[in-house]
Protein backbone atom coordinates (compact mmCIF):
# COMPACT_ATOMS: atom_id res chain seq x y z
CA UNK A 1 0.00 0.00 0.00
CA UNK A 2 0.93 3.20 -0.51
CA UNK A 3 1.70 5.61 2.49
CA UNK A 4 -0.98 8.30 0.68
CA UNK A 5 -3.08 5.53 1.45
CA UNK A 6 -2.24 5.07 5.39
CA UNK A 7 -2.83 8.64 5.73
CA UNK A 8 -6.33 8.19 4.54
CA UNK A 9 -6.88 5.78 6.79
CA UNK A 10 -5.68 7.28 9.70
CA UNK A 11 -7.09 10.72 8.41
CA UNK A 12 -10.89 9.56 8.59
CA UNK A 13 -10.36 7.13 11.82
CA UNK A 14 -8.90 9.92 13.62
CA UNK A 15 -12.16 11.79 13.62
CA UNK A 16 -13.38 8.70 15.43
CA UNK A 17 -11.28 7.76 18.29
CA UNK A 18 -9.87 9.29 21.55
CA UNK A 19 -6.27 9.94 21.73
CA UNK A 20 -5.29 7.06 23.68
CA UNK A 21 -6.73 4.88 20.90
CA UNK A 22 -5.19 7.20 18.28
CA UNK A 23 -1.67 6.52 19.80
CA UNK A 24 -2.00 2.55 20.21
CA UNK A 25 -3.57 2.18 16.68
CA UNK A 26 -0.08 3.85 15.78
CA UNK A 27 2.27 2.08 18.05
CA UNK A 28 0.09 -1.14 16.92
CA UNK A 29 0.54 -0.78 13.32
CA UNK A 30 4.01 -0.43 12.19
CA UNK A 31 3.54 0.58 8.62
CA UNK A 32 1.32 3.66 9.75
CA UNK A 33 4.18 4.31 12.66
CA UNK A 34 7.12 4.80 9.94
CA UNK A 35 4.79 6.95 7.84
CA UNK A 36 3.81 9.24 10.27
CA UNK A 37 6.20 9.46 12.90
CA UNK A 38 5.09 9.68 16.61
CA UNK A 39 4.13 13.77 16.51
CA UNK A 40 0.45 15.49 15.45
CA UNK A 41 -1.40 12.37 16.69
CA UNK A 42 -3.63 14.77 19.12
CA UNK A 43 -6.94 16.35 18.19
CA UNK A 44 -7.94 17.74 21.18
CA UNK A 45 -5.26 18.72 24.45
CA UNK A 46 -6.84 19.72 27.63
CA UNK A 47 -5.11 22.01 29.93
CA UNK A 48 -5.58 22.59 33.63
CA UNK A 49 -4.89 24.60 36.75
CA UNK A 50 -2.87 21.92 38.11
CA UNK A 51 -1.24 20.23 34.79
CA UNK A 52 2.57 20.88 34.33
CA UNK A 53 2.43 23.61 31.89
CA UNK A 54 5.49 22.79 31.21
CA UNK A 55 5.13 19.63 29.60
CA UNK A 56 1.41 21.15 28.18
CA UNK A 57 3.40 23.63 25.92
CA UNK A 58 5.84 20.62 24.78
CA UNK A 59 2.53 18.48 23.82
CA UNK A 60 1.17 21.45 22.38
CA UNK A 61 4.07 22.11 19.82
CA UNK A 62 4.69 18.95 19.29
CA UNK A 63 1.45 17.84 18.14
CA UNK A 64 0.05 21.71 16.94
CA UNK A 65 -0.78 20.69 13.40
CA UNK A 66 -3.58 18.27 14.09
CA UNK A 67 -4.69 19.74 17.42
CA UNK A 68 -8.83 21.16 16.21
CA UNK A 69 -9.97 21.66 20.27
CA UNK A 70 -7.93 23.05 23.26
CA UNK A 71 -9.53 23.41 26.82
CA UNK A 72 -8.60 25.61 29.17
CA UNK A 73 -10.10 24.96 32.76
CA UNK A 74 -9.93 26.83 36.41
CA UNK A 75 -7.18 29.63 34.73
CA UNK A 76 -7.79 33.27 36.34
CA UNK A 77 -5.39 34.27 32.85
CA UNK A 78 -5.56 31.81 29.78
CA UNK A 79 -3.51 33.59 27.99
CA UNK A 80 -0.51 33.85 30.64
CA UNK A 81 -0.06 30.64 30.26
CA UNK A 82 0.34 30.06 26.36
CA UNK A 83 -1.12 31.90 23.64
CA UNK A 84 -3.13 28.93 22.26
CA UNK A 85 -4.60 29.63 18.58
CA UNK A 86 -6.61 25.97 18.15
CA UNK A 87 -9.41 26.24 16.06
CA UNK A 88 -11.96 25.93 18.87
CA UNK A 89 -11.07 27.32 22.73
CA UNK A 90 -12.94 26.70 25.05
CA UNK A 91 -12.47 27.90 28.31
CA UNK A 92 -14.02 26.13 31.69
CA UNK A 93 -14.00 28.29 34.89
CA UNK A 94 -11.76 31.07 33.87
CA UNK A 95 -13.49 34.00 35.23
CA UNK A 96 -13.11 35.19 31.82
CA UNK A 97 -15.77 37.01 29.32
CA UNK A 98 -17.18 36.90 25.66
CA UNK A 99 -14.72 40.35 25.36
CA UNK A 100 -11.39 38.72 26.29
CA UNK A 101 -11.89 35.59 23.98
CA UNK A 102 -12.70 37.86 21.04
CA UNK A 103 -9.59 40.28 21.97
CA UNK A 104 -7.54 36.97 22.59
CA UNK A 105 -8.35 34.32 20.66
CA UNK A 106 -9.52 35.93 17.45
CA UNK A 107 -8.59 33.24 14.71
CA UNK A 108 -10.70 30.83 17.33
CA UNK A 109 -14.20 29.77 17.66
CA UNK A 110 -14.73 30.14 21.51
CA UNK A 111 -17.06 28.74 24.26
CA UNK A 112 -17.16 29.70 27.59
CA UNK A 113 -18.26 27.41 30.80
CA UNK A 114 -18.89 28.55 33.89
CA UNK A 115 -20.08 25.90 36.37
CA UNK A 116 -22.29 27.63 38.25
CA UNK A 117 -22.93 24.48 41.24
CA UNK A 118 -20.26 23.03 43.54
CA UNK A 119 -17.32 20.42 43.51
CA UNK A 120 -17.45 17.44 45.69
CA UNK A 121 -14.30 16.09 44.36
CA UNK A 122 -11.09 17.69 43.98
Amino acid sequence: MSILYYKDILCTIKEFLDNKDIVELIVINKNINKTLGTSNLFITISIHRESNICDMIRCYIKHKKSIIKTTISDTKDPSSIWPFSSKNMIFVNCDIDQNYTNKNYKSSKTAIINNKYPRFWH
